[in-house]
Parts: C-alpha cells; sequence; structure tokens
C-alpha cells in the first residue's frame, strides 16, 4: 500500500499479457490500492500477484474502499462509472485508442492519455471534457514538438 491520501481501485486482469503486467506494475509501483480482478475467460489467472488484503470482491467493495476508480483501456463493469458519479467518487480512465470504446459507455472524470496519438484523438473526440496528457513530458502536445527528458 501507499501513503498517498486517496485511495485508488481499479477493475483488472491478473494475466500474463500486456493489460495484465500493465496493471501489476501500476500496483507494484503504488499507484493502485484496491484490486477487482476481472477473470479472464480462456487464461490463467493469477490472483497470488496481489496480497489478499489488496483485492476487493465487487463494484460495491471496490467503491466503499476507493476515492477514486482507475481503468485501463476499459473499466470492463462501465456501471462503475455512474455509480462513482452518485457516490461522490472520481473515474480516471487511460485509455489505448486502438482498442478502448469509441464512445465511452459513460464518460469518465478525467481521460488521461498515455501518449501524444491519445491524447490528439480524445481531445478532439470528447471536447469539453478533461482530457490530460500523462506522459513524462513536460507540456501537452501541439503543433510545435513537446519538450520530452529522456
Amino acid at each position: 500500500m501507499n501513503t498517498k491520501s486517496s485511495k485508488v481501485g481499479a477493475i483488472l486482469l491478473a494475466t500474463e499479457q500486456g493489460l495484465g503486467y500493465l496493471a501489476r506494475d501500476f500496483y507494484r509501483n503504488g499507484l493502485i490500492d484496491y484490486i477487482l480482478i476481472h477473470e479472464h475467460t480462456t487464461r490463467p489467472n493469477f490472483r497470488d500477484w496481489y496480497p489478499r488484503e489488496s483485492i476487493v470482491h465487487s463494484t460495491e467493495e471496490l467503491l466503499a474502499k476507493s476515492d477514486v476508480i482507475f481503468g485501463i483501456e476499459t473499466f470492463f463493469h462501465w456501471n462503475i462509472v455512474p455509480q462513482a458519479r452518485e457516490q461522490g467518487k472520481k473515474t480516471v480512465m487511460m485509455p489505448m485508442y486502438e482498442v478502448s470504446n469509441h464512445p465511452f459507455p459513460y464518460m469518465p472524470d478525467m481521460v488521461l492519455c498515455p501518449s501524444a496519438l491519445d491524447f490528439e484523438f480524445y481531445s478532439q473526440f470528447y471536447k469539453g471534457h478533461d482530457i490530460e496528457y500523462g506522459t513524462h513530458c513536460q507540456e501537452k502536445p501541439s503543433d510545435s514538438q513537446a519538450d520530452c527528458q529522456t
């Protein structure tokens, strides 16, 4: 667990594939506190990747323990977005342009774009919404090259 003031929950895969590894890395680096594992139907699920006290068993429990609900590519259970809103909790989606729903079934409070391509697409598609560019770059991409640190 980390020491940040907001507790972050997520519905994630625990499988040996891209989204599963990405979710595990976010947890290991203290960005996610509570996990609701979305069971994969054809791949082995590795519940032992996470400590027992970090795993929750329902969206209701995830909402009860979390201040923010974070999605990587999808929320899997999109109804969690309006449920979180009803409870005064925030939702953040980190989309993957090539596979995330277009349009989102429910608009999260923030879209955190991991790449310039995602930022360009989601800024155009969801004008007027909170679309952020979240990488090591110091500014949002524009017509000029962003000042990125390598």
